[in-house]
């Protein structure tokens, strides 16, 4: 009887140690997972930040200047504005001498 129950403590022992080796790989997998994801990802990308306030132009961009130039690049390229152009290879003949 007394070897019955310590080969199923025994079980037990080795069935408890394996389950909390396992568990300890698992938490250690999601615990590096979630530093990953959170810290490592985050300082990556405020280095590239960084890295690239650095290769952009030094100047900053006039807001006020910026849209006056795109309301005259389409006022120049609307329709209305190439409707108006005349066609130097078509002679337009005057009705009213003739």
């Amino acid at each position: 009887m007394k070897n019955k129950f310590f080969t199923i403590v025994k079980k037990v022992n080795h069935f408890f140690f394996s389950f909390l080796i396992i568990l300890s790989f698992v938490v250690l997998a999601l615990v590096s997972w979630f530093l990953y994801n959170n810290f490592y990802q985050t300082i990556a990308s405020s280095k590239k930040i960084v890295v690239l306030r650095q290769e952009v132009a030094l100047e900053e961009i006039n807001i006020d200047k910026f849209e006056k130039l795109i309301e005259e690049i389409e006022a120049k390229t609307s329709i209305e504005f190439l409707n108006n152009i005349k066609n130097p290879f078509i002679e337009e003949v005057d009705n009213e001498g003739s």
